[in-house]
């Protein structure tokens, strides 16, 4: 009997079949831990996250340990470009003095880009041309650019209801990685 039960616990939750369905579970209003990797650095966080679809604009607060906390802004309002605002940008280059700051802006840009394409996904009968190539396992919902660099993993759902887990890749030319996972703890 406790086997049974406590074996319940562990029940692991399929990806719809149906693509629209599956992104509905990408959740992008949250609060939870995260980990962004640039170059050969690592930040770990708290976060919170918020969609405005109406003002087509998403927001991450990054909660650092014992530092202030940092916003990073997408913002595609003006003819679906995606326009990036942040507070760490700076702080960024000044710690990886090795990356490209190109590489930087292409890979915050491209985010803009995946919720944009995720949204569309969202609305049933969408007819826009996506800018990632979308793939569904049994467990992960995968988006890829045409190039192949940069790469969104959506896994661990949680009760059927979202995405416990977004990991979000990019390699340059050069090989610096740049990375950032959300480790959900809530969904809004």
């Amino acid at each position: 009997m406790l086997c049974l039960s406590g074996c319940s616990l562990f029940k692991t939750y399929d990806v719809s079949r149906n693509l629209s369905d599956s992104s509905k579970k990408i959740c992008l209003s949250s609060e939870g831990k995260g980990r962004l990797v640039v170059g050969n650095r690592k930040y770990i966080f708290g976060y919170d996250s918020g969609l405005d679809e109406k003002h087509a604009n998403w927001k991450l607060a990054l909660n650092f340990p014992l530092q202030k906390s940092e916003i990073f802004e997408l913002d595609w309002s003006e003819d679906g470009k995606v326009i990036f605002k942040s507070s760490i940008d700076d702080r960024l280059l000044r710690e990886n003095r090795n990356i490209n700051p190109a590489s930087l802006e292409f890979f915050t840009k491209s985010i803009g880009q995946l919720i944009q394409d995720s949204l569309s996904l969202k609305k049933v009968g969408e007819s826009k041309a996506p800018k990632f190539v979308w793939k569904k396992t049994k467990k992960n919902l995968t988006a890829t650019d045409q190039s192949k660099k940069f790469k969104a993993i959506f896994k661990n759902m949680v009760g059927d209801k979202y995405f416990g887990l977004m990991q979000i890749s990019y390699k340059d030319g050069k090989k610096n990685q740049y990375r950032m996972d959300l480790v959900l703890k809530e969904c809004f």
